[in-house]
């Protein structure tokens, strides 16, 4: 068994560094790079923010009550003496935003789904890894993202085991009838670390 992490850095070098310690056999190719960009900050009254992602954390966020999703992102922004009013266990598709008005959300370039009542800020931008590849001795393959999700789903072979680190980008695989595939409930490098020994 070989693990194929493909997560963004620094995330993504940290993990796959952390199941090498674990005596995991591990091989780290991100499926996308993250380049921050700078855009003005929307003008508007918001009652909330929304941050998905370690790589919308940046400088400068206004002092506004956090929506998060996933909880190392929650841990990021209350290390920045944010106020996390709400974890998501899912993907911003999955949050309930119907009591709040206007909600701010730094987030990549283009993202893949805005809801009714959100801003978009982009503060960062992925593209795709050009050199990203899966060897030929990969087993296993953990995917952190929808957008990476799509990257990598050209590449998917029957021999290949996907662990997603939330439904959502679960949904992605299904929908192409992959079978091997397994799902964390929650958006936690630690529960994806658990899915991974229990597959050794």
């Amino acid at each position: 068994m070989v693990v194929l992490v493909t997560a963004t850095k620094p995330r993504g070098n940290n993990f796959a560094k952390n199941l090498n310690i674990e005596n995991i056999p591990v091989v780290y190719c991100p499926a996308l790079n993250v380049y921050p960009i700078t855009t003005p900050c929307p003008m508007g009254i918001f009652d909330a923010m929304i941050l998905t992602s370690r790589h919308a954390v940046i400088d400068g966020l206004p002092s506004l009550p956090v929506i998060a999703v996933g909880y190392e992102t929650a841990a990021l922004a209350r290390a920045r003496g944010l106020e996390i009013i709400q974890t998501g266990k899912g993907g911003i598709a999955d949050l309930d935003l119907q009591s709040y008005k206007n909600i701010l959300y730094p987030c990549a370039a283009n993202p893949t789904f805005i809801p009714d009542n959100v801003t978009p800020w982009p503060v960062y931008e992925t593209r795709k890894n050009l050199d990203f590849s899966i060897r030929h001795d990969i087993t296993h393959i953990c995917v952190f993202s929808i957008k990476a999700a799509i990257i990598i789903k050209p590449f998917i072979q029957p021999h290949h085991n996907i662990i997603a680190l939330s439904p959502a980008i679960g949904k992605i695989f299904k929908d192409e009838g992959i079978q091997n595939l397994v799902t964390c409930d929650h958006p936690r490098y630690d529960e994806m670390k658990k899915l991974i020994e229990e597959l050794l």
